[in-house]
């Protein structure tokens, strides 16, 4: 299934996901992807996320497709997680990216893709199989 970029079904009869917010909102933000994967981890991961700890290089195959450590967002608020929730979510994701007086921007492309603190990772690719092969 297709969606434009304000999530209205554009080709086939499929639901779309239940993130399609995240996605959407990613896509427009940063327009050089073409591609955007979610899934849940298991256990292990889930602790780390919960903490907001971000992920080193952990040998060539991460380094190979990310320039840096993959980043964790700040957890979401009660207010955030009681409202749109799926919307704040990418809203996370993009202000993790964004510059701070702390830190330079960082490039989605550089670096694609990031950990959402108490839910779990988002990838993302230049081509729409991209994302997939970024998670892995």
């Amino acid at each position: 299934m297709v969606t434009d970029l304000d999530g209205k079904v554009v080709e086939g009869t499929l639901r779309p996901s239940s993130d399609l917010e995240t996605h959407t909102l990613l896509y427009r933000e940063f327009p050089a992807i073409g591609g955007v994967v979610h899934t849940p981890l298991g256990v292990c991961d889930h602790s780390l996320r919960r903490r907001g700890w971000r992920f080193r290089h952990w040998g060539t195959t991460h380094a190979t497709h990310s320039n840096g450590p993959v980043p964790c967002t700040a957890p979401l608020t009660d207010e955030a997680i009681g409202g749109r929730y799926v919307h704040e979510t990418g809203v996370a994701i993009v202000r993790r990216f964004a510059a701070t007086a702390e830190r330079a921007a960082t490039d989605p492309l550089g670096v694609p893709g990031c950990l959402v603190a108490g839910h779990g990772p988002f990838a993302w690719g230049r081509e729409r199989s991209r994302g997939g092969r970024t998670m892995r």
